[in-house]
C-alpha cells in the first residue's frame, strides 16, 4: 500500500482522470448524453481479502471479489452499502 510502487495513489489517479474525461469517455462509447453517469472505483479480487488488512489500510474503498461478480453482476451498477 506505502512505498514507490502503491497501488492505491496509482488508482486514485486513473480514478481522477476518468472523473475530469467521464463525458469525453463515454462520447467515445458512443453514449452521447453524460448525464445520470458516475464512477465509482472497486477493486476486484480473485479471493476475498482479510478484513483486517482491509479495515486498516483500504476503509474507504469498496472490493468485489470474481465469485460475487458472478453470482450477482448488478452489484458493478449499484452503490455499496
Amino acid at each position: 500500500i506505502e512505498g514507490k510502487n502503491a497501488f492505491l495513489p496509482k488508482v486514485e489517479k486513473r480514478h481522477d482522470w476518468l472523473q475530469q474525461n467521464l463525458k469525453a469517455v463515454l462520447k467515445r462509447y458512443g453514449v452521447e448524453d453524460s448525464l445520470g453517469y458516475s464512477l465509482e472505483y472497486i477493486f476486484l479480487t480473485s479471493e476475498a481479502i482479510p478484513l483486517p488488512f482491509v479495515r486498516n489500510n483500504l476503509t474507504n474503498n469498496r472490493f468485489l471479489t470474481l465469485y460475487q461478480l458472478r453470482q450477482n453482476i448488478d452489484l458493478l451498477f449499484n452503490s455499496a452499502p
